[in-house]
């Protein structure tokens, strides 16, 4: 037999199973990060944009790698279902003291460490033709 084309290829248990891990931990970070930025509610929307579109970029990674649609919509899932949204008003010294220590705000501006993209955090799915 030969190398089925990408399309009809499914997504390795396993590599499905560390982009969850992944998507779990992104959810954490920009909970954490939505607190930080909690006084800024006019940069709310592009907040929202990029966890927008840095999903849909996320299921186009998967999918060149043979996702379903159960493992597409679990992926959307466990982001959504394990990010939260922080009122304007919220206070929490111990959070506070985390955006300080973790350094979330900036390395979300310059996309690296906890701040990395979604997608980005997906580099271990190769790029399939």
């Amino acid at each position: 037999m030969g190398v089925l084309p990408a399309s009809a290829q499914t997504l390795d248990k396993a590599m499905f199973d560390r982009a969850l891990t992944e998507a779990k931990t992104y959810a954490t970070d920009y909970t954490l990060l939505f607190f930080c930025l909690r006084r800024n509610p006019e940069l709310a929307p592009f907040r929202y944009a990029m966890l927008y579109k840095d999903i849909e970029a996320s299921l186009r990674r998967l999918r060149v790698n043979g996702s379903d649609d159960q493992q597409n919509a679990l992926f959307i899932e466990t982001v959504l279902a394990n990010t939260k949204v922080t009122p304007v008003d919220a206070r929490d010294p111990v959070l506070d003291d985390k955006c300080q220590s973790t350094g979330i705000v900036t390395n979300f501006h310059e996309f690296r460490e906890n701040g990395t993209a979604l997608q980005l955090r997906l580099l271990f799915l190769p790029i399939k033709p």
